[in-house]
């Protein structure tokens, strides 16, 4: 599940789930959602007046488990996305990404 709190007054972010980049014609976040497969979310904020923030990138694939939902975080006009993750393989400990 990825989930992306705290969005500003007036800020829009989007997100796409093939590698491109995010543009205001892209998926516009507005609820958490799933992964599954091997995904690269990548995501980016614009707010009208705004230059748009930097691109955020999360890869996800099968052979890693998420052990907390990933999160998008929007501040002073940055994205920042953080997962806590472990491989299934060889079932390493918790780290962050």
């Amino acid at each position: 599940v990825v989930i992306i709190p705290d969005q500003h007054i007036g800020v829009h972010t989007y997100y796409t789930l093939d590698g491109s980049e995010p543009t205001e014609s892209s998926e516009e976040y507005g609820a958490p959602f799933m992964l599954s497969g091997n995904v690269t979310v990548r995501a980016r904020s614009y707010k009208e007046g705004y230059t748009p923030s930097g691109i955020t990138d999360f890869g996800y694939s099968h052979s890693v488990y998420v052990t907390k939902a990933p999160v998008i975080r929007v501040e002073d006009h940055t994205v920042t996305l953080t997962a806590q993750t472990a491989l299934d393989s060889v079932g390493s400990l918790p780290s962050r990404v």
